[in-house]
This record gives structure tokens, sequence and C-alpha cells, in this order.
């Protein structure tokens, strides 16, 4: 099949796509669509402005290049540059997916199925309408109780045991479409936000790849339609509710886990630089703040 894979510029997403990429390339054809979005309250939220830092800028722009470099060959985590040469997969950086850009290149690949992991762009028609075998997205969240975004921050604030990774067809609602399944995954007790984060996406998918299987294989993908009394869509917290998250003894993300995971992932010893990082990029969105 030929399969396009559509997702966010970020770490999360990355370790997710060293695992599902490799095992596409080897019966499939692929390419890869990346959005670089940020959302204007990434920028000014402080909160939203250190995940964007650890999920995105310091990893990606700074420590990801580094490793590479000290170590070209050999170490688990991969570019997306990489991961491209290696794999013989063409990666764009897209602006849009409905039109422009990234419909451009979607239509040149006719692909039969897209795959969607932390995608930050919604899709409508008429991408809804390209791939034979539809879209499918795979979600941080139990569907169709936890649509929307910061999923496992809402599970994790409610004191859920567990976060449910689901794999969902895509409709033209936002998490509104047939669910294929859902994935548990633990709520490890004292853990981060973002730790949970860093491996949720990798957790959903050996389902991303029993779906292929199946309709690579001419066998009908089979979907429960969400109940509409029962979905609930989220936005992006409010300031009020990143203290309440805080004040209930949870924490978005731990500068020493954070550190550990990066060492694991890059090989390298970071956790000076995370802490140095913080502060910097704290002062700075001050300063932004008080200019206007």
């Amino acid at each position: 099949m030929r399969i396009l894979v559509c997702t966010k510029a970020d770490l999360p997403s990355l370790i997710a796509m060293n695992r599902l990429l490799p095992a596409l390339a080897e019966r499939h054809d692929v390419e890869v669509l990346l959005t670089e979005r940020v959302r204007p309250a990434e920028r000014h939220l402080p909160d939203l402005a250190v995940l964007k830092l650890l999920e995105r800028d310091l990893p990606l722009s700074v420590l990801l290049p580094l490793a590479e470099a000290a170590a070209p060959t050999g170490w688990r985590l991969r570019s997306f540059e990489r991961l491209g040469k290696e794999l013989a997969i063409q990666v764009g950086t897209i602006r849009q997916i409905n039109a422009g850009d990234g419909f451009e290149r979607a239509v040149r690949f006719r692909p039969d199925l897209v795959l969607s992991i932390r995608f930050s762009l919604v899709f409508r028609q008429p991408m809804l309408e390209l791939p034979r075998h539809g879209i499918l997205n795979l979600h941080p969240g139990p569907l169709p109780g936890f649509g929307g975004l910061f999923a496992i921050f809402r599970q994790m604030k409610l004191g859920r045991p567990e976060i449910g990774v689901t794999l969902h067809r895509v409709d033209a609602g936002i998490d509104t479409g047939p669910v294929v399944t859902v994935q548990p995954m633990p709520i490890a007790p004292g853990r981060s936000m973002l730790w949970h984060v860093l491996r949720a996406y990798e957790a959903g998918v050996p389902a991303i790849l029993a779906a292929v299987a199946r309709l690579a294989a001419g066998q009908a993908l089979c979907s429960t339609p969400q109940d509409p009394e029962r979905m609930r869509y989220f936005g992006l917290p409010e300031p009020d509710e990143f203290a309440a998250f805080a004040q209930a003894g949870l924490r978005l993300y731990d500068v020493e886990e954070y550190a550990l995971d990066l060492r694991r992932l890059l090989g390298l010893q970071v956790r000076e630089l995370v802490a140095a990082a913080l502060p910097v990029e704290a002062a700075g969105r001050a300063r932004l703040a008080a200019e206007g």
C-alpha cells in the first residue's frame, strides 16, 4: 500500500516514528508530512512555553543534532531527516493539509491510507476523500470521553489509573470518528505528564501496524461508532487548570526524568543543559509578556 504519515515535528512524534516507519517501510511505500504549527498560547503561557521547549525546541534543534554529530551511526533515536534517508522515505514540512502545499503533496503521492499521529492540522474535504482506506488517527485518550487537546493531562487530573490510547477513523469532526481499538497504558504514580506523553504514542504503534496489516491483506477494519452523548472535547488548559494540576501534587514535567529519557534516547548527559535552559526560557517569556 501507499501510506501517507502525517505527524508533528516534536519529540513524542519522533519516538513513535522511530518504531513505526521502519516497520511500514519494509512492505509499503511511505511518505511523511510534518507540521511545525505553534499555537499562539504556546508562545505566551509559561507552562505551554516550557512544554514547547522540552518537546520541540531543545531536543530537535539542539540535542538531537549534537547526538547525531557525535555518533553518526548506531543511536537508537534517529531524526526525521535521518529516518527519511535511511529508509528512502520522502519527509516534507508543510503549512496546510486541505489545500496548498500539503494537499498538493498528498495528491501527488496518491495514498491508499493516511495515518495521523500528533498532527496539528484538522483534516477536511477533500483530504477526507483522498485515500481509499480513509484516515486513521492515534489519540492519547479514550474516546468518546477525552477528545481534543491535553488528553493525558485531563486523565491524570481526574486521577484515572490508566491512559487509553485510541486508534480511530477520522471523519468530518474532531476526534469523533469510529473507534478501532483502545490500548490501555497504566499511569505510573509519581511520574510527570511529559513522561507519559513521551511513551503514549509509541504504545499505540502496535495497533496501527495491526490495522495496516489487515487492510493490506484485504480484510475489513472493524470499528465502533462513538456515542454522541458521551463525547467531550477539551481545548488547551487555562492557567487555573495548570495551577490545580500542581496543587494536586502532579507535575507537567520533571528535569531529572527528562534528562534520563534523553540520555536513554540520545546518549547525551543533558541534565545541566536542561536545568539551565528552563529559567532562560521563563525569563524570555516574561520579557515578551511585559513588552505586550
